[in-house]
């Protein structure tokens, strides 16, 4: 199992809390991070919806980034 960033997930999870509905995000983020651990995952939605909620969002480079991730692994 690859470990994956916590940031690199919330990125991702920003992404798609921007662009989809909410009961979306989840699949959209295991499609991208499919060995994706559980306590990772939890620990990237708390990292995301603090950003969120708080109104900081992603940098510009982030949202790059997380598009990418996205295209890269097939929306």
């Amino acid at each position: 199992m690859q470990h994956h960033s916590i940031a690199d997930v919330s990125c991702v999870i920003l992404q798609c809390l921007d662009a989809y509905q909410a009961a979306d995000v989840e699949p959209l983020v295991l499609k991208c991070f499919p060995d994706l651990d559980r306590h990772t995952l939890w620990q990237a939605y708390n990292v995301a919806l603090v950003a969120y909620t708080s109104g900081t969002g992603l940098e510009h480079q982030q949202k790059e980034e997380a598009a990418a991730a996205m295209t890269e692994f097939g929306k």
